[in-house]
């Protein structure tokens, strides 16, 4: 007890607890939570534990979760009430449970929320403050190899909180200020993972692997993988690297993304062992490696032991991990039914066997390698007779992530199957550590399928019930359904939010933005969206009034010969009959026009 009315009163002359004066922050007492067990017995705060989250940056603090004896009312804590050194504290919740909930309530926890920090420098490397130039830096403007032997540490988890004004128990009991270090971490994004290790004969080396299974997995269904292969800076001997050193891995495996695009992720680990004994994955002479077979036969292994749709496996990786899926991706054409590349290059002219692939390209106008390396591929695609859409300016990313994703679904209605898109400034490293936070991007990726087939189960019952919803008049839900349908692929999803973008429903009327969902659809064999399209290109509504474009768009959809078809071919008659696009012609106009109603 005498160690504890010492410890109160060092602490309250220090902080003018009796005076509460406005200067902060005040001096402390700092101790282990131990010693405020021992001591301070229930008076004040008990036990700290920091909770991380998974950034682009890497794994950082995010919440810290204060226990307290007694219990505290929501009103009388404020985040000013704290201070931690190096972090923001941007909102603070009282709760009756050790987590965040959607509402506060008493309790004996307060939870901290941390402001998310990007600290990769974004900037020029060659003026980098500090940095140590190699000799062999240049090679023209286009740098070197990853070094073999990664300096990767592992992140500082470690956490001091500090209450700097007393707070006040519901019964009336006085908590003094206190500074307490964190004596537990909770990791729940890496702890989603699971780890594992496989052995291959043939290259006769053993890789750890991350493995994430979705919640209630049943074998007897399909599910889509997600491939991650991380840069070579995550080369170190802790197979949890890959879910700490950036989002590429953990982001898939949220309850938000699972929710969209529910599937198993494989985040293997190149470790430092590995480097010593087959080498390094992927190098500059851009040749299929040791390492590359393990990794592989690795990915191969996944997938037969596991319950994998082979028609919707992505890949998707940074610098190494990139080039890694490129190699991959050439000597198994049929494997990936899409592959988003980060930060990342290969030899050009071997890229060529790439270009019936559907690719969407991210990196930054001051990365030194990937930039100029991209820019010859997609040249060498487009002069091979692909489409490549491409971002006309440079990007921000220091954006809102709501502008960037409109960029992408600006990109994205130009229904190529190659899209590059380039950030201005950056460099090498600093791609990754925005580009997974992307969602238009995810989107992207898991609405492409290798088969070809329009749905899934999922997709066809959230499309059903935004039909239900829209013919009811409930024009908000069916949005919210189509949406998610869309997300999951569903053919017609993209037509439907078109109409509602069009007309108004459930949403600000915008005839541009219904244009850009009915592209969407007629690139996924939508017959109806294809003729809502032509009608606003032969229009002039929400795009150019273009007829040559509406005639094409008409005749596409008007192949398929049936009664769905048929809006298309009187749309035709119209066409031949009015001279729009098309010599005037009454005789074809009449054949349409036929067509159409024999069809109905």
């Amino acid at each position: 007890m005498r160690r504890y009315q010492k410890i109160l009163a060092l602490t309250l002359v220090g902080t003018g607890a009796f005076m509460l004066p406005s200067t902060l922050p005040v001096q402390a007492a700092t101790v282990q939570a131990g010693e405020v067990q021992a001591g301070a017995a229930i008076h004040g705060l008990q036990k700290v534990t920091a909770v991380t989250r998974v950034y682009g940056s890497g794994e950082q603090v995010a919440e810290a979760i204060l226990e307290y004896p007694k219990a505290l009312l929501p009103s009388a804590v404020k985040p000013t009430d704290f201070a931690v050194s190096g972090k923001e504290i941007t909102a603070v919740m009282v709760n009756d449970k050790p987590e965040l909930t959607n509402k506060a309530q008493a309790g004996r926890y307060v939870i901290l929320q941390f402001a998310k920090q990007n600290n990769v420098y974004d900037g020029d490397l060659s003026k980098k403050p500090g940095r140590q130039a190699r000799p062999a830096d240049d090679k023209n403007g286009q740098g070197t190899d990853a070094p073999r032997q990664s300096n990767r540490k592992m992140p500082d988890l470690s956490l001091q909180v500090q209450q700097v004004r007393p707070l006040t128990a519901i019964d009336g009991t006085t908590f003094a200020p206190l500074t307490v270090s964190a004596t537990a971490v909770n990791e729940p994004d890496l702890e989603r993972f699971q780890q594992y290790e496989y052995t291959d004969k043939e290259v006769g080396a053993t890789i750890p692997y991350n493995l994430y299974l979705p919640q209630n997995y049943d074998p007897k269904k399909k599910y889509p993988l997600l491939f991650f292969v991380a840069d070579a800076s995550a080369n170190i001997n802790a197979i949890k690297t890959p879910l700490f050193q950036g989002n590429g891995a953990t982001i898939w495996a949220s309850d938000s993304e699972q929710a969209k695009h529910e599937c198993i992720i494989l985040a293997l680990q190149y470790t430092a062992d590995l480097v010593d004994k087959i080498g390094m994955m992927t190098t500059d002479e851009n040749v299929w490696t040791p390492g590359l077979t393990l990794v592989t036969n690795l990915l191969h292994d996944v997938i037969e032991r596991y319950s994998v749709d082979k028609n919707r496996i992505y890949g998707t990786g940074q610098s190494q991990g990139g080039m890694a899926n490129i190699a991959i991706s050439d000597k198994y054409p049929d494997l990936f039914a899409a592959q988003w590349l980060v930060a990342c290059q290969w030899n050009v002219e071997e890229m060529a066997a790439m270009k019936d692939k559907k690719l969407w390209i991210t990196v930054c106008e001051g990365d030194t390698k990937a930039f100029p390396g991209m820019n010859a591929a997609t040249a060498l695609w487009e002069s091979l007779g692909s489409k490549v859409a491409r971002n006309k300016t440079f990007w921000d990313s220091h954006a809102s992530i709501t502008e960037i994703n409109a960029n992408v679904k600006d990109m994205t209605a130009a229904n190529a199957p190659i899209n590059y898109s380039v950030f201005a400034g950056g460099n090498h490293m600093y791609t990754w550590s925005f580009a997974y936070d992307i969602e238009a991007i995810r989107d992207w990726l898991f609405q492409q399928r290798k088969d070809g087939q329009p749905h899934s189960l999922l997709a066809k019952a959230l499309q059903d019930a935004g039909l239900a919803a829209y013919n009811a008049g409930d024009y908000e839900q069916a949005l919210a359904k189509f949406t998610a349908a869309n997300n999951k692929g569903h053919m017609k999803a993209p037509r439907y939010i078109g109409l509602c973008y069009e007309h108004g429903y459930g949403v600000t009327a915008n005839t541009k933005e219904a244009a850009k969902w009915y592209a969407i659809a007629a690139e996924r064999g939508d017959i109806t969206g294809t003729y809502y399209l032509g009608r606003l290109y032969e229009t002039g509504n929400g795009v150019p009034q273009d007829y040559h474009k509406a005639l094409t768009l008409y005749q596409k959809a008007a192949q398929r010969g049936d009664i769905i078809a048929a809006p298309d071919m009187a749309a035709l008659g119209h066409m031949y009959e009015n001279g729009l696009g098309v010599e005037k012609n009454l005789q074809k106009a009449q054949e349409w026009y036929t067509k159409a109603s024999i069809s109905e």
